[in-house]
This record gives C-alpha cells, sequence and structure tokens, in this order.
C-alpha cells in the first residue's frame, strides 16, 4: 500500500505510481493497512467514489500516473505521465526527457549545462503540470518559482514525487 503523500485545498490527494501490467487497479483505504472502510469506484457513476458496492479504480495501461482523490465531491482521476526538464539551456523549447527509474522510483536525466540558467519539471511536454521552487527551499511547488543553476557543468537532476511530505529534487 502507498500513502497519498501530497496533501492539497481541502480534502484532495495525490499520489504518483507508476503501475505496471498485472498491476493496473487499486483502491483507497481509509485507514493504510485495513481494509476496513475501503472506497473505491462508483459502478454506476465512473469517477466517483463510494464506499459500499465499488468497484476497483483502475487504468488502461501500464505507465508513470498521478492519482488524484478529492474526498469532499467523491471524485478521482488519474493522468499518466512523462516528465521532462525546460529552461534557458535550451532556450525554453523542447524537453530534455527523463527517465524512469523504477528500482529507485524516481525520474533522472543526466546532461551538460554550458551557463547559468533556470528550469522547471514539466509533465507530458505541456505546462498544465510543471514543478518550479518557490522560495529556493530544495522543495518543489506546483507551478513554482523556475529553479536557478548558478553555475556551468555536468549535472544529474532527479525528480522525486513521492517522498514523506511535498515533491522535492
Amino acid at each position: 500500500a502507498n500513502a497519498m503523500n501530497r496533501t492539497l485545498a481541502g480534502l484532495k490527494h495525490e499520489l504518483y505510481l507508476n503501475l505496471t501490467a498485472g498491476n493496473l487497479e487499486f483502491k483507497i483505504l481509509p485507514k493504510l493497512g485495513s481494509w476496513d472502510g475501503d472506497i473505491g469506484n462508483d459502478p454506476a457513476n465512473n469517477g466517483k467514489l463510494i464506499a459500499t458496492g465499488e468497484n476497483n479504480m483502475w487504468v488502461s495501461a501500464p505507465g508513470y500516473y498521478r492519482i488524484s482523490v478529492d474526498l469532499q465531491t467523491m471524485e478521482w482521476s488519474t493522468l499518466a505521465t512523462t516528465w521532462g526538464i525546460i529552461g534557458g539551456f535550451n532556450g525554453w523549447g523542447g524537453d530534455q526527457a527523463m527517465t524512469y527509474d523504477a528500482a529507485n522510483g524516481v525520474w533522472k536525466a543526466t546532461f551538460d549545462l554550458t551557463s547559468a540558467t533556470e528550469l522547471k519539471f514539466r509533465a507530458n511536454a505541456g505546462w498544465s503540470l510543471n514543478f518550479g521552487d518557490t522560495g529556493a527551499d530544495g522543495k518543489l511547488d506546483e507551478g513554482g518559482s523556475n529553479i536557478v543553476i548558478s553555475e556551468a557543468g555536468n549535472y544529474t537532476f532527479t525528480l522525486n514525487l513521492n517522498p514523506i511530505g511535498n515533491p522535492q529534487t
């Protein structure tokens, strides 16, 4: 079992998971490790959550997903993601692809930066889901400020979307 690791406004929660063939279904457990009160998909209203007569929630294909749950509206959704880095190093045009390291549960990319630059992590080569670092505190913020890299060099970037607390680099 994995704990929802991001609590957003109200009763909204998120978790990022790599879902593999044969493991594409899941449920929400109000108490980690106990099936008492488990919550799943409403078979009469796909995308809605219920606790009685529910089905498993699911995705249709293996991949790395953001799973979103809103316990106030009792809705759930998934978003398949791939991750990249964009920034001044490439004129903010096109992403430097990141590779998923399944053994460690993180995304990685190694490449040279020829000068100081700013950058962001983003999903699916688009701006609707991106992470920066507002306040330069080493913790990622959804839609946050650009991350400043002050020196040229060869860098390995690691994106961990499931640490305890907020996502971090």
